[in-house]
């Protein structure tokens, strides 16, 4: 089981998620950590994906910020509602 172990920060803005076959889909950006996000969107996540994210946090970052993620949890929320988790990776990290 995938355990927090970073210190999130609650967010609520957009977010843009490229995947493999090079689809891009806006989703929402619920939180970030140095480890990785939460998003919710209209389309489903698949755990171990593979996607770009690009979001802007002004409060922390000054320049948006593109990081290569992997799916690690994935729930539908309603028929028409995905939510997951993506990790960045231990070599990816965000410092802030």
């Amino acid at each position: 089981m995938y355990r927090r172990t970073y210190e999130r920060f609650e967010q609520n803005s957009s977010a843009i998620l490229v995947f493999s076959n090079s689809t891009e889909e806006k989703f929402i950006l619920e939180n970030i950590s140095t480890r990785g996000v939460g998003v919710v969107g209209y389309r489903p996540l698949q755990i171990n994906d593979k996607v770009t994210i690009t979001f802007q946090v002004p409060q922390l970052f000054d320049k948006p910020i593109r990081k290569a993620a992997k799916v690690v949890w994935s729930k539908m929320v309603n028929e028409s509602l995905w939510e997951g988790g993506l990790d960045f990776g231990l070599d990816n990290m965000l410092n802030f």
